[in-house]
């Protein structure tokens, strides 16, 4: 049988939606966990060692991003995030889309 053919009508892209977008707001939502945990601010830190601490925070939330898309639930885990202080957070996935929700809806039609 013939496929027949595919025509393109419309092209459009949101360069500022994407990935990275929502692991970075996922990452600052989990520093404001450490934070209510352990009194160590990691926002606005200017650190190395803070700045080290949300670069792991990323990593993390970028996990508990692909995890997420196919659980109701993400362990977060640092054995020692920042000041000698670990981290241990199970993120829900409804917490997870309340964090984001300004953020996905823009990838719908």
């Amino acid at each position: 049988g013939e496929l027949g053919n595919l025509e393109t009508l419309a092209v459009e892209e949101d360069v500022s939606l994407g990935g990275r977008t929502i692991t970075a707001r996922v990452a600052l939502h989990l520093a404001k966990k450490f934070e209510e945990k352990t009194g160590e601010k990691l926002i606005g830190n200017t650190e190395k060692a803070a700045k080290k601490a949300m670069t792991v925070l990323m990593k993390l939330a970028n996990k508990a991003k692909e995890v997420l898309s196919a659980n109701k639930q993400a362990p977060v885990a640092a054995e020692e995030l920042f000041a000698g202080k670990p981290f241990f957070y199970d993120l829900p996935r409804t917490e997870f889309e309340e964090v984001c929700e300004d953020i996905f809806p823009r990838g719908t039609p």
